[in-house]
């Protein structure tokens, strides 16, 4: 009879832990990170000694510390954090330099060196994202504060690492000089390839061989090891590659996306559970018995708390944060783990302390883990999730489709514009009950459809809705999606009573609570946008169609599309209308349609603002519809109910190609 696998049996453990620790620690009204704290604890070597060996779990847990940190820099609101930059920045200095201050001087007075003791301050700078599933759970990952504290992250871990390596290569007699300019390098090599090659081999894969959805899943786990091992390669923590390759993907893995919730559900089912059990594995009661490590674990745990609380204080007064908001920026920094644990081993393996300091760090970052979680929690409860109104216009496109070669031209443009909001795509095929259509051939279509979209390099959840009408389904998809804009095909030609009651396109437009855009795609794939601004739509600006034009024709450009303007001589744009910076200007001479018909080419998407006519698709969009080669959008205010345009901050987009009509 063969003896279980040592292996098999250390992973049932694993497993239990992360079973019924978090739910018995719920239960005594704890949270419960510290279940799985107790759990690693009572299964590990100073417990009840059930591992046969910690290496299994040790391992897991390596990989799930990496996978935290990629998490937070995948699912960073980049949105948010463009406008927090400085406030991530302020709050990194100040998270900082204030523990490592209080740091240094609690080493000195207990008397440690002076190169230990920056050392030792350098411990409770940084910090680890340890709290960040709570946030999850509690959807407050887009609240300022959040976004704050995961911005100023990769400042206080790279800075402290920065320090490790000056100390480290002065104990040891190496060239600090040298030893410092390789950091840098390392920095930077790491940063060309998260920033440029990751990003180009995530394109290429999605658009080509990764249509399958578990290979999409392994290249994310493998983008994410890759550049931690290109870290490691230039003398820097994995996890500050992981957290690089999670920004180098965020916009590929939109949040919400069915690709986002495969690596959430592993990483929180797994991966990160096994990381906090991997910690619980270092409590060892037997070094509390030792008087100087109850010494060392109280001066260096005030030093923490004075140092991180008096930075997230700082930082709330700058940024005037609510008290909740303040109470989770300190309990998200507190954490103590990655960097800490490395550091420490590092400078005892040099010399510069005893186990006595090893054994408080660990009391020091249990201790801020248990603190931590209770705070985190208590806080978060008490905040509110972000609002949703003014969302982005591409955070989530529900595009309606009929069949696979719609998809195959429409796809690209839905990509441009989800990309730049790093948004999700749900491309939907909706049936009217009744139809006279077999089921399984609608089936067969969606199927297409998902192979389109999926080609595009889209990372999109495919649906297919049967409803009383196809108005009344699409309608149905926003609101089961939380759609943030709609994409339809226009629906036939005109006919002579469209221009008195409109046709499908129309009410589709007039039930839809979001901005629409009604699409007949060229094969030509779209290499420019034109957009002709009138001295009538640049004096009425603050209407919802020119305003959306020019926020359309942003979220093209910045995807890499030639924005071409055409204004009037000497007409100057107001702010209300941010044209990019890298938009070609030119004369919009003699008119509109003139201009139009001398500059637009195959390839071309034309941007024009609504009349505020009921009709979807005007005179003046068929006439460019039918140039050869050519796609026009129309914006257009929201419709009321009754089929009547109104005036709002948010427009319809209404979009045709050239198809003769």
């Amino acid at each position: 009879m063969h003896e279980p696998s040592a292996l098999v049996w250390d992973l049932l453990l694993l497993l239990t832990v992360i079973l019924f620790g978090p739910f018995v620690a719920e239960r005594l009204r704890l949270p419960g990170i510290i279940g799985l704290l107790l759990g690693g604890f009572l299964i590990g070597p100073t417990g009840l000694g059930l591992l046969q060996s910690v290496t299994t779990v040790d391992s897991l847990g390596q990989i799930g510390l990496l996978y935290l940190m990629f998490l937070a820099g995948l699912e960073l609101d980049l949105n948010v954090f463009a406008r927090l930059r400085q406030a991530a920045i302020q709050f990194g200095l100040l998270t900082f330099a204030l523990p490592m201050a209080f740091g240094f001087v609690g080493a000195r007075w207990l008397g440690f060196d002076l190169p230990a003791s920056i050392l030792i301050g350098s411990l409770w700078a940084s910090h680890t994202l340890v709290m960040y599933p709570i946030m999850q759970r509690f959807g407050i990952t887009a609240d300022p504060a959040v976004a704050t504290t995961v911005g100023a992250t990769v400042i206080t871990d790279t800075l402290a690492l920065l320090v490790l390596a000056v100390v480290a290569s002065g104990a040891t007699g190496e060239g600090g000089l040298g030893s410092n300019i390789a950091l840098l390098v390392g920095l930077g090599v790491l940063a060309v390839y998260c920033a440029f090659v990751l990003t180009f081999l995530a394109r290429w894969f999605f658009a080509g061989m990764g249509q399958d959805r578990a290979l999409r899943f392994i290249f994310v786990l493998a983008a994410f090891l890759s550049a931690s091992f290109v870290a490691e390669l230039g003398g820097i923590e994995g996890i500050v590659g992981a957290f690089f390759a999670g920004l180098a993907l965020n916009r590929l893995v939109p949040n919400g996306g069915p690709l986002m919730d495969r690596v959430e559900f592993f990483g929180g089912a797994l991966f990160i559970p096994a990381f906090l059990v991997s910690v619980g594995l270092l409590i060892d009661p037997t070094v509390l018995a030792d008087p100087r490590t109850w010494q060392l674990a109280i001066v260096f745990a005030i030093s923490l708390v004075l140092g991180k609380g008096g930075a997230a204080l700082a930082i709330g007064r700058i940024r005037r944060f609510s008290r909740p908001q303040v109470e989770v920026t300190f309990a998200l920094s507190l954490s103590q783990a990655a960097a800490t644990l490395a550091a420490t081993t590092v400078g005892a393996s040099v010399g510069l302390f005893g186990d006595d300091v090893v054994n408080a760090v660990v009391v020091v970052i249990v201790f801020s883990l248990f603190t931590s979680s209770v705070l985190a929690t208590r806080a978060a409860a008490r905040i509110a999730p972000p609002a949703r109104d003014g969302r982005p216009l591409g955070a989530a496109i529900v595009a309606a489709i009929e069949d696979g070669a719609t998809a195959l031209r429409l796809a690209p443009v839905l990509a441009r514009i989800a990309q730049r909001d790093g948004g999700v795509v749900v491309p939907a095929h909706v049936i009217a009950d009744g139809e006279d259509r077999p089921l399984d051939e609608a089936r067969a279509t969606a199927r297409e459809i998902d192979e389109a979209v999926r080609r595009a390099g889209i990372e999109a959840d495919p649906s297919l809705r049967v409803a009383q009408s196809v108005r009344q389904g699409v309608r149905n998809e926003i609101h089961e999606h939380d759609g943030s804009l709609l994409v339809i095909a226009r629906h036939g030609a005109l006919r002579p009573q469209d221009y008195l009651f409109g046709g499908l396109s129309e009410e589709i437009v007039a039930a839809s609570p979001v901005p629409v855009v009604v699409v007949e795609m060229d094969e030509s794939p779209v290499r420019r946008v034109l957009l002709p601004l009138r001295a009538h739509d640049i004096r009425a600006s603050r209407r919802s169609e020119t305003g959306l034009a020019v926020e359309v024709a942003r979220r093209l450009a910045a995807s890499g599309l030639e924005l071409v303007v055409g204004r009037p001589d000497g007409a100057v744009l107001p702010d209300t209308l941010p044209v990019p910076e890298n938009a070609r200007f030119e004369p919009l001479a003699p008119d509109r349609d003139h201009w139009i018909r001398a500059t637009a080419q195959a390839g071309d998407l034309v941007l024009l603002p609504g009349t505020g006519t009921t009709l979807v698709f005007g005179r003046d969009a068929a006439r460019v519809a039918a140039m050869p080669g050519v796609s026009v959008a129309v914006v257009v205010g929201p419709f009321t109910s009754t089929g009547f345009p109104v005036t709002s901050p948010v427009g319809t987009i209404v979009a045709g190609n050239t198809a003769p009509i």
